[in-house]
């Protein structure tokens, strides 16, 4: 993956230079994708932008109130009474990586120097 924020890449380019393409991952690690327009340019990580909700990634939780049927506190019909379950924090994985076949939407600036995956395209 190449550094740099977005907010880096777009203040540093002019509104011409801006073109939407597709793309077909070839390659998941290190990243390869094929432009569908150009069968000859393959995107390589030097020139890529990924963003975070496109690869595998940790994220913390914590759900403080819980009954048996999701998160809230409840009644308890034995006792007339209500109470809370104790709270359950972890992280969790989120497993969004893209793969090989994967068609994306790219954002291609600065003369097709750099390109910013911007999601998978819906398969149909």
């Amino acid at each position: 993956m190449a550094s740099g924020s977005i907010k880096e890449l777009i203040q540093g380019m002019q509104v011409t230079e801006i073109r939407v393409v597709s793309g077909v991952v070839t390659q998941e690690d290190p990243l390869h994708i094929r432009l569908i327009n150009d069968e000859k340019m393959e995107l390589h990580p030097g020139i890529i932008c990924l963003p975070k909700h496109l690869t595998d990634y940790e994220v913390e939780f914590e759900i403080t109130e819980m009954d048996r049927n999701g998160i809230h506190s409840h009644p308890d019909a034995a006792s007339g009474g209500s109470h809370n379950h104790e709270g359950v924090e972890g992280k969790i994985k989120i497993k969004n990586a893209l793969k090989e076949g994967d068609t994306v939407m790219i954002l291609s600036f600065n003369r097709g120097k750099k390109y910013y995956i911007l999601d998978r395209e819906e398969e149909e």
